[in-house]
């Protein structure tokens, strides 16, 4: 489908992106990224969002897990770097190894790794804490999901961010002995199903549409009353809980950027998580997915004057992924797909050259995440405003909701018109029988002195 005059340039990064990472990338940092991304060429023409991907995985790893991995890792174990380096020079060991056996368990995987003297284990000493560290590598890596700050002595802790995607927050790492897609698939949602109820397949099947005026976030904030959680996993990325009102997205779609092809680490971790009954498509590919993710800002705000607004005003400043010298840093990507750069105001927006898009496309534009958009639009097209204040916030049909208060502005102006009308008229026919009563007043002495005899 040819791009419309709405759609984001997905090609020309960002100027704040290109300002903000003017240093030069650590060899374990070239390294992991054409490792991760399989493109020995990923420096020349991604370095910025690679280094935002960086900076972003930075500020998951905690103080637990730094210390974790002094003890763990192998004293010589490029002793002279530091601790980002060597977890990264740890994590292009171990992205090597899963290249060559994508089924790997994370048991053999820590055997092959401290045979590699990446990571120590004296004799009869237990290896769960090489698995800890080697899951909590996977999920920093893929943003699959996110490991608890807090560490806990034989289990693994994932920090869900408040996501209903995730059926369990901890596993138990003697468990980890089976291949890696099992163990993904252990902690629930990770990627979007298929929905098998017959009404969604019936309607993806046909047409169904997305409306914009239904998915932007100020219809969702101001109709619905509905909490953003914003996430640091792709997992979570549109998931919503109708019971709490909250939506979940994704706050690092430079992370989206570094995904173009079915060679990536991601990729290659995923390529047998679905089954064929609930795969969301006849043929999954992330970077389809990541496609979808960069596409759904443009649905919650990009197109919608009132959502950029409220991204401006509220939002961004929930949405940072790190904190360097002590300031909240947004992912420039974010502010560029959330029309940051695009007016909010009513009279900027009518002059503004950018098209509006209104409708996407469930089967060509969201064959993916399509699932979890039908359950929000559901929702929302199921309220009905029963108040003043929701009827005037209730906007997903600007013709009608134009009609409507056109008809309540201009007859409410034809009453006060009838109104002003009837209490003048009243004004006049008080002030005329005033003036009688004194006509006759007046005229009452003359009488009597002529009616006197003589």
């Amino acid at each position: 489908m040819a791009p419309s005059s709405s759609d984001v340039d997905l090609e020309q990064p960002p100027l704040e992106l290109l300002a903000r990472h003017n240093r030069s990338p650590t060899p374990a940092e070239v390294e992991f990224l054409k490792l991760y991304t399989g493109d020995n060429r990923i420096i020349q023409y991604k370095k910025d969002e690679g280094l935002e991907y960086l900076q972003h995985m930075y500020n998951l790893i905690g103080l637990d897990a730094i210390n974790l991995f002094r003890k763990t890792l192998d004293e010589a174990y490029y002793r002279t770097c530091g601790d980002r380096d060597r977890i990264l020079w740890t994590l292009c060991a171990t992205i090597t190894i899963l290249r060559a056996e994508p089924t790997i368990s994370i048991s053999r995987l820590a055997t092959r790794l401290v045979r590699d003297s990446v990571f120590c284990l004296t004799t009869g000493e237990s290896d769960l804490p090489i698995r800890q560290c080697l899951i909590s590598l996977i999920g920093w890596c893929s943003l699959l999901f996110i490991p608890s700050r807090t560490i806990s002595d034989g289990v693994f802790d994932l920090d869900t961010q408040g996501a209903k995607c995730f059926s369990r927050t901890s596993i138990k790492l003697e468990s980890a002995q089976r291949p890696i897609d099992e163990l993904l698939r252990s902690f629930g949602e990770l990627l979007p199903k298929k929905r098998t109820d017959t009404t969604h397949a019936t309607e993806t099947h046909g047409s169904l549409k997305f409306q914009v005026s239904n998915l932007n976030i100020a219809t969702l904030k101001k109709l619905a009353n509905l909490e953003v959680i914003w996430v640091d996993t792709v997992s979570a990325h549109l998931d919503f809980d109708a019971t709490t009102a909250t939506l979940c997205i994704f706050k690092a779609p430079s992370y989206c950027k570094l995904n173009p092809s079915d060679d990536t680490f991601l990729s290659i971790i995923t390529r047998d998580f679905y089954t064929e009954e609930n795969c969301p498509t006849e043929q999954f590919f992330p970077q389809n997915l990541m496609k979808e993710i960069i596409l759904s800002y443009g649905l919650l705000f990009h197109n919608w004057r009132l959502a950029r607004k409220i991204y401006r005003r509220e939002e961004r400043n929930r949405a940072s992924t790190t904190t360097i010298y002590g300031t909240a840093n947004v992912d420039p990507w974010l502010d560029k797909l959330c029309g940051m750069d695009l007016p909010s105001s009513l009279f900027s927006s009518m002059w503004a050259k950018h098209g509006v898009r209104e409708t996407y496309d469930a089967n060509s534009q969201f064959p993916i995440l399509s699932s979890r958009l039908k359950i929000i639009q559901d929702y929302i097209e199921g309220i009905q405003p029963s108040r003043f204040a929701s009827l005037w916030n209730d906007r997903r049909d600007l013709r009608l909701w134009y009609t409507v208060w056109a008809v309540l502005i201009i007859g409410g102006i034809s009453i006060l018109q009838a109104s002003f009308a009837l209490i003048l008229s009243a004004a006049q026919v008080a002030l005329a029988a005033k003036t009688y009563g004194l006509q006759i007043q007046q005229s009452q002495p003359t009488a009597s002195v002529t009616a006197t005899p003589t």
